[in-house]
C-alpha cells in the first residue's frame, strides 16, 4: 500500500500536516502537469490534511538554522528547506519527505525524518490492527 492510501485509511490515526511552503510547492507541481490546482486540495482533504501557516517565530528559526548550516547548506539554494524545518521543529513529529539528505545535517530535534516507505515500514503494522 502506498503512503497516500494508508494515510486515508487511517486518517483517524494520524494528524498530517503541511508545512506552507510543501504546499506551495506540489500545488505548482499539480498546476504544471495540467491538474487544477484544486485537485491538490481535494487530495489533501482525503486526509484532513491541515496546511500550517508560516510564523514569525518558525522564520527565526529557519534563519538560524540557515545561518548555523550556511556552508554546507546555502541558503540560496536551500531556503526552502529551511522554512520547512522550521515549522517541523515547532510543530511535526515525524517530516515524511525523500529529500532527507537536506534535512538530516539539520538536527531537526524533536522531529524525526523518514522516507514514504520508512514510514509505511514502521507503521503499516498498525493498519493491520484496524
Amino acid at each position: 500500500m502506498g503512503l497516500v492510501p494508508f494515510l486515508i485509511r487511517n486518517k483517524e490515526v494520524f494528524r498530517i500536516v503541511i508545512p506552507a511552503i510543501a504546499y506551495a510547492e506540489r500545488r505548482y507541481f499539480y498546476l504544471l502537469n495540467g491538474d487544477l490546482p484544486d485537485s491538490y486540495d481535494k487530495d489533501l482533504s482525503s486526509f484532513n490534511a491541515e496546511i500550517l501557516p508560516l510564523t514569525r517565530e518558525q522564520v527565526n528559526i529557519a534563519i538560524d538554522l540557515a545561518y548555523a548550516h550556511r556552508h554546507e547548506l546555502p541558503f540560496r539554494e536551500h531556503n526552502r528547506d529551511y522554512l520547512i524545518a522550521g515549522q517541523c521543529i515547532q510543530l511535526v513529529d515525524i517530516l515524511i519527505t525523500y529529500n532527507k539528505k537536506h534535512f538530516e545535517p539539520l538536527d531537526l530535534v524533536p522531529t524525526r525524518i523518514l522516507t514514504p516507505e520508512e514510514f509505511l515500514n514502521e507503521f503499516t503494522p498498525m493498519d493491520d490492527d484496524v
